[in-house]
């Protein structure tokens, strides 16, 4: 859960607001709560032959970043065009973060077909990182 918090009330965060937010919340609306979601998502390269894993809050953003060449040196940059295997959602960024961590220490193609093709396997998962 994330909560925007009226910026009259944060008098050093300039106009952007909270964490980069344009506030235009009047000053009676000084909670709004909303939901994010987070996501594991797993990208393919035909090119490399390689999953690669990562974690997101809009997955189809983050793959037209991996898929542009905004960043020159990087892996994904070498396997383009990537395109998604598996997205997985989470309840919080901390589950996501560790769900990739643990996709990516397992270092198997196997294991990543496994969360894809067996929804058991990938529930007992999630609620292992609850």
């Amino acid at each position: 859960m994330v909560k925007l918090v009226d910026t009259q009330d944060l008098k050093s965060c300039g106009p952007q607001g909270l964490c980069g937010f344009n506030s235009r919340l009047g000053h009676e609306a000084s909670e709004i709560a909303f939901l994010m979601s987070f996501s594991v998502y797993i990208i393919y390269s035909a090119v490399l032959r390689r999953f690669y894993t990562g974690t997101t809050d809009d997955v189809t953003k983050r793959i037209e970043e991996h898929n542009s060449k905004e960043y020159p040196g990087s892996f994904t940059s070498k396997g383009i065009p990537w395109d998604l295997f598996f997205q997985i959602e989470c309840k919080t960024s901390e589950q996501a973060y560790k769900i990739e961590k643990f996709i990516k220490k397992m270092k198997s193609a196997v294991f990543i077909k496994r969360l894809k093709d067996e929804p058991e396997f990938l529930a007992t998962i999630l609620t292992k990182f609850e």
